[in-house]
C-alpha cells in the first residue's frame, strides 16, 4: 500500500468517528427533552415580574375660587404742588425736602414788611373814608331837614346826596384794598395743607420768590392708591368695596389690606382695560409712593374646572399628552395609552392645569416617570399613591 492511499484511509476513519459522536449527542438531547417533567405554565415568568411601578391620579372636577392678580405702582392718594402766592424774599424756612410735616405747619415765610406797610396804608385809607362817609351822612341829614322846611334848593339837596354816594363808594374801595393787603400778608406764609412728606422743596433762606413760582411738592402717606386694569370678563365680578390683598416686593412677608373704591365705567382706550383704584391704608407708613405692588382680588364667583396635576402632562415637540391608565383583562396590570390633550394654566395654581379637551372625569392617568413610559406599556400602579 502506498503512502497516499494510507492517508486517505485515515481521514475517512476520523470523519466517521466525528459523525458518530454527533449522532450520540443529538440522541441524548432528544431523550432529555422527552423525559423532562411537564410543568405546564408554572415555569413561565410571572406577568408582573419586572414591570414598572408608576404613580397615578384620578381626573376630577375641582372648585376654584376665581381671582386676579395685577401689578402696579403705589401712588399717594393726595399730592399737591406748592407755589408762592406772593413775591418777596424768603426769611424763614420751616422744613426741608423729604421732611415729614403736619397739617398747618409753617413751611416758609416771605418777608412780611412790605405786606405790613400795605396793610397799614390800606387801613388808614379805610379810616379816612369812614370819616368822610360820616361827614357826608351828617350833611345829608341836615339837608333833608332843611328841604322839608323849603330852605334848600333841589340842586343843593342833589349835591349833598351825591357827596354821600361818593363817600360810600370810597369806603367800599378802601375796604377792598385792605382785604387785598391782608390777603397778601397771609399768603406770605406757606403752610402744609395736610400731613405728609415733602417730596421736594427747593427754596433757600434769602432767595427771592415770585408769585406763581413752584416751590415744592407735598404728598400724603396716610392713604395710598394702586391702580390696576381688569379685562371685560373680570370687571363684572368686582363690585365696589371689594377687598384686595396687596403685596410689595420690598416686604415680601407682609400682606396689606386694600379696598376697591373706584371702578371705571369705561375701558381705557389704549389697552382696553377697565381701571380699578384700590385704596391701601398706610397705618404704620411703611408703604411709600413709587413702590411696585401686586394686588390679589377675589372675584364674586367660583368655577368648576377639570383639573389635573401639571406633573402628569408630557409636552414634546409642541404636542401635549398624558398616559391614560386602563385595566388589563385577567391581570392586576394596567395598560398605558398615550393620548393627546389640550390644557391651559389655572391662574395662581402653579401645580394644576385645566383640561380643555381629551379627558373625562373619573379617568386615571400616570403621574410619574412620564419620559420613560411608552404607549401600550403594561405597568403596575403604586398602591400607596393609587388614589
Amino acid at each position: 500500500m502506498t503512502e497516499d492511499t494510507q492517508s486517505t484511509s485515515d481521514r475517512s476513519s476520523l470523519r466517521r468517528k466525528l459523525l458518530g459522536t454527533g449522532l450520540v449527542l443529538l440522541a441524548g438531547f432528544v431523550v432529555l427533552l422527552a423525559t423532562a417533567p411537564d410543568g405546564g405554565d408554572s415555569g413561565a415568568p410571572s406577568p408582573d415580574r419586572g414591570r414598572r411601578v408608576v404613580s397615578s391620579t384620578l381626573v376630577s372636577e375641582q372648585l376654584v375660587d376665581a381671582e386676579v392678580r395685577l401689578s402696579g405702582i403705589l401712588e399717594a392718594d393726595r399730592e399737591v404742588r406748592l407755589s408762592a402766592e406772593s413775591s418777596g424774599r424768603v426769611v424763614v424756612m420751616g422744613a426741608q425736602a423729604l421732611d415729614p410735616v403736619t397739617k398747618g405747619q409753617i413751611l416758609l415765610e416771605i418777608d412780611p414788611i412790605p405786606a405790613e406797610i400795605a396793610v397799614r396804608q390800606a387801613q388808614a385809607q379805610v379810616d379816612r373814608t369812614e370819616s368822610e362817609l360820616a361827614l357826608a351822612t351828617a350833611q345829608s341829614r341836615r339837608s333833608t331837614s332843611l328841604a322839608e322846611r323849603e330852605v334848600l334848593s333841589q340842586s343843593e339837596i342833589d349835591s349833598t346826596e351825591s357827596r354821600l354816594g361818593v363817600a360810600r363808594a370810597a369806603l367800599a374801595s378802601a375796604r377792598a384794598q385792605l382785604d387785598r393787603a391782608l390777603d397778601d400778608r397771609a399768603k406770605r406764609t406757606i403752610r402744609a395743607p395736610f400731613s405728609g412728606v415733602l417730596r421736594s422743596f427747593q427754596p433757600q433762606e434769602g432767595e427771592f420768590v415770585r408769585t406763581g413760582q413752584e416751590v415744592g411738592e407735598l404728598v400724603s402717606l396716610d392713604l395710598l392708591t394702586l391702580e390696576v386694569g381688569l379685562t371685560d370678563r373680570d370687571i363684572a365680578w368686582v363690585p365696589q368695596g371689594s377687598t384686595a390683598e396687596v403685596f410689595v416686593e420690598a416686604m415680601p412677608d407682609r400682606v396689606f389690606k386694600g379696598v376697591a373704591q373706584r371702578i371705571a365705567r369705561a375701558a381705557n382706550a389704549d389697552n382696553r382695560k377697565f381701571p380699578v383704584e384700590i385704596e391701601v391704608p398706610n397705618i404704620d407708613r411703611n408703604l411709600r409712593p413709587g413702590m411696585v405692588a401686586q394686588a390679589r382680588i377675589e372675584l364674586a364667583r367660583s368655577t368648576r374646572i377639570l383639573a389635573i396635576p401639571r406633573e402628569a402632562v408630557l409636552s414634546q415637540l409642541g404636542v401635549t399628552s398624558v398616559f391614560l391608565s386602563e385595566d388589563e383583562p385577567d391581570t392586576d396590570l394596567q395598560r398605558l395609552r398615550q393620548i393627546p390633550i389640550r390644557v391651559r394654566p389655572v391662574p395662581f395654581r402653579a401645580t394644576l392645569v385645566e383640561v380643555v379637551s381629551g379627558l373625562e372625569p373619573g379617568q386615571r392617568i400616570a403621574t410619574s416617570d412620564l419620559r420613560q413610559l411608552s404607549d401600550n406599556e403594561l405597568v403596575s400602579l403604586d398602591p400607596e399613591e393609587n388614589r
